[in-house]
């Protein structure tokens, strides 16, 4: 019996060092749970006195239980001695009821004392539901967070429409100036210098009028970019809260493992064989979550590779849209020039329309400059637009990489979650000096993060005017208030709730259920994330085909380019051809000018010398012949010859020949020259007096009168020009 009892006494005390020594696993875990929260040196100090208190009370109940099973061993132990004994019956009944009533004492005391320990569990429980009061409370506080984050996208998504309802209204501006444009073209056909100024004046305001429209646009980019900086902040809080929200899972896991505590300290001898078994079994279970988690891991690992390798194509994406809008800027630079040139040919050919006809050529050369001019622009205008939708599709891609990004660093979150819980079963809490080091650091952190506000806030003053700025800054502070308030509640009630959890945490089945649940969670997360992958390796690859038709369209409109240049080479060769045309149209008018004159003077001679053929070589004929009338003379079409006194004159048959240089050289001559003919010269009119001399003595022949004395001149019929003709 002896034997019996030792060995029976050497497995409790067996059993009860392995159930130390796993609580006392349980209470100090290797790695310690990193706080993500700053919080101050004070909150600090209060958790580490509530971590000792608690701390005592476990130890104090595990004492008091110790105590308690040595009480039962030794009564064990006298019952068995008692029962093998060989005295009198008398003195075995009477010592009997003695020990009796002293084992019914004591186990009165041990009923007692495990009331008290109820009583203590359950002011425990309560206390878990006070916690749980105040996380429902915060729930509700982040729902009403979320309603105003959603309020807050509502709002962005007005400021989206409001910018492409501006893009809209530039398009429609953009129409109207073209339309301006037409208009004008078409009526400087019939008033091209009061007309020209009016659209000048349009153009000119519309060009305000988009300017200030584009820089509305920056100021509200700007503006958007702030939002959206406050919207990540807001996610990064949100984040936060759903940690929260796994510690509730926490406490309430710990809460049954509470419950399965008690049934277990009822029935100790059972519940060791089944720990022993259990333990074995978590820890196959543990390392088989841990090559899991690996595994996860390097999954997570690869997936951050090629999201990143997806980013490095899409910045090179960007600068290759920026590399085309520069370009498109140059073109579009280009055609404005092209613009200023057709505008000045224009209005030189308009000018030569007013002095003079132009050749049909040169206005179908024109015409075809200003259709491809206008075409030009639809082309630039389409391609801006394609860069417009491409950089759209850009920040939707680049918006979904992110979005990816942060599941990614969301799953690795839950995963390190995961194994830190999974290790905080077997390793024990660091030191305090850890945790100061860890608040040296967040201060560090929160320092360097209000030097970037402080930044932010410089370049907001920047860009936003005042009023805006100040209305979203009192804003943002007054949100920032508020969530630091529950920010600093939740991390209390978590700290408070992490030591409750690890000092009631049990190795109970639901535990290792609940995180093979969040390892399937965090798979199927990844599987998620692969899937967005392959989408946004086809977006890319879209993006690639566009930026291959934008090269494309580049390389047309360089071509264009080269065309508008060679065009603008023909431009100048046909201005300075309608230049020369205009020179020689002068020049031959002043021909005919002066061929008129010749023909005048020539008629004239032909007529004395017609004169001086039909009158008699009587001194009257000769006397009489300057009287002649110029309307006697034959009007001849072609060469008049007159040989007579060596009188050479010609008539050009054509308006043609006056034109060529020959007959310019011969024009000049003649007007230039005089014709001389046995001392008798072709002159103008008062020249041709001097036809008047005698030829013989060269001396002046008084003009006959008549024998009547009355001093009267002799008077020579006209003759009859018809009559002459027709001979």
């Amino acid at each position: 019996m002896d034997d019996n009892t030792n060995t029976n006494t050497k497995e409790k005390e067996s059993s009860n060092s392995k159930r130390n020594s796993f609580i006392n696993s349980i209470k100090n875990p290797r790695n310690s749970i990193v706080v993500d929260d700053p919080q101050d040196t004070q909150d600090h100090e209060k958790l580490s006195k509530l971590y000792k208190d608690l701390k005592e009370k476990m130890e104090k109940t595990e004492s008091e239980k110790f105590k308690v099973e040595t009480r039962n061993q030794d009564l064990l132990k006298e019952v068995e001695k008692l029962k093998n004994e060989d005295h009198p019956a008398k003195s075995r009944d009477v010592q009997t009821s003695d020990d009796s009533s002293e084992l019914e004492q004591q186990l009165q005391q041990l009923r007692d004392e495990l009331k008290q320990k109820d009583e203590t569990i359950q002011k425990l429980e309560s206390d878990l539901n006070i916690s749980k009061q105040e996380i429902g409370k915060l729930s509700d506080n982040s729902k009403s967070e979320n309603l105003e984050f959603e309020k807050v996208k509502a709002e962005l998504q007005d400021q989206k429409s409001l910018v492409e309802n501006l893009t809209k209204e530039l398009s429609v501006c953009k129409q109207e100036v073209e339309k301006v444009k037409k208009d004008a073209l078409e009526q400087t056909q019939q008033s091209v210098e009061s007309e020209t100024e009016k659209s000048r004046v349009v153009l000119e305001v519309s060009k305000h009028e988009i300017n200030h429209l584009k820089s509305e646009l920056n100021q509200r980019d700007s503006t958007i970019q702030q939002l959206k900086s406050d919207l990540t902040a807001s996610k990064k809080e949100n984040e936060k809260l759903s940690e929260f929200e796994n510690i509730k899972l926490a406490l309430k896991s710990s809460q049954q493992e509470s419950e399965n505590f008690k049934t277990k300290l009822v029935d100790q001898s059972g519940l060791i064989e089944k720990l022993q078994k259990e333990s074995q079994q978590r820890s196959d279970d543990n390392e088989r979550l841990v090559k899991d988690l690996n595994l996860v891991k390097e999954e997570v690992s690869k997936v951050k590779l090629d999201n990143e390798n997806q980013i490095n194509q899409i910045q090179i994406v960007n600068n290759l849209n920026s590399d085309l809008k520069s370009q498109v800027e140059d073109l579009t630079k280009q055609v404005e020039d092209a613009k200023k040139e057709t505008e000045v040919a224009r209005k030189e050919a308009e000018n030569a329309s007013k002095e003079g006809s132009v050749d049909k050529s040169v206005q179908d050369q024109l015409e075809k400059f200003e259709n491809e001019n206008l075409s030009m622009k639809s082309q630039i205008e389409k391609l801006n637009e394609e860069l417009t939708q491409r950089d759209s599709t850009l920040k939707s891609t680049t918006s979904e990489l992110q979005n990816v990004s942060e599941q990614c660093n969301e799953a690795l979150r839950e995963l390190v979650l995961t194994k830190s819980e999974l290790q905080s079963a077997q390793e024990s809490v660091r030191n305090q000096d850890d945790l100061k080091n860890q608040n040296a650091d967040l201060r560090l952190q929160l320092e360097t993060k209000d030097d970037t506000i402080r930044q932010q806030k410089i370049q907001l003053l920047d860009t936003i005017p005042k009023d805006q700025f100040d209305s979203l800054q009192k804003d943002l502070e007054q949100t920032k208030l508020e969530l630091d308030s529950k920010i600093n509640e939740l991390q209390s009630t978590k700290s408070e709730l992490e030591l409750k959890s690890q000092i009631l945490s049990s190795t109970d089945t639901s535990s290792l259920e609940e995180l093979k649940s969040q390892l399937s969670t965090a798979k199927a997360q990844l599987n998620a994330n692969e899937w967005e992958k392959k989408r946004s390796e086809r977006s890319i690859f879209e993006l690639k085909s566009q930026v291959d038709n934008l090269s494309h369209n580049k390389e047309q409109c360089q071509q264009l380019g080269i065309e508008n240049a060679k065009l603008r080479q023909q431009l100048d060769q046909m201005n300075t051809k309608v230049r020369n045309m205009d020179k020689l149209m002068q020049d031959n008018e002043r021909l005919r000018f002066d061929n008129e004159k010749l023909l005048e003077s020539s008629r004239k001679a032909h007529e004395l010398k017609s004169k001086e053929s039909s009158s008699s070589p009587s001194p009257t004929s000769l006397k009489s012949s300057p009287k002649s009338s110029p309307k006697s003379l034959p009007k001849t079409n072609g060469v008049v010859d007159s040989k007579s006194n060596g009188i050479e004159l010609t008539k050009p048959e054509s308006p043609l020949l006056a034109s060529s240089p020959t007959n310019t050289i011969s024009n000049k001559s003649k007007r230039n020259s005089v014709v001389q003919s046995n001392g008798v010269t072709a002159t103008p009119k008062a020249n041709f007096e001097s036809s008047e001399t005698n030829n013989s003595g060269n001396q002046p022949i008084p003009r006959p009168k008549k024998d009547d004395g009355n001093g009267e001149w002799f008077t020579v019929k006209k003759r009859n020009t018809k009559a002459r003709n027709s001979t």
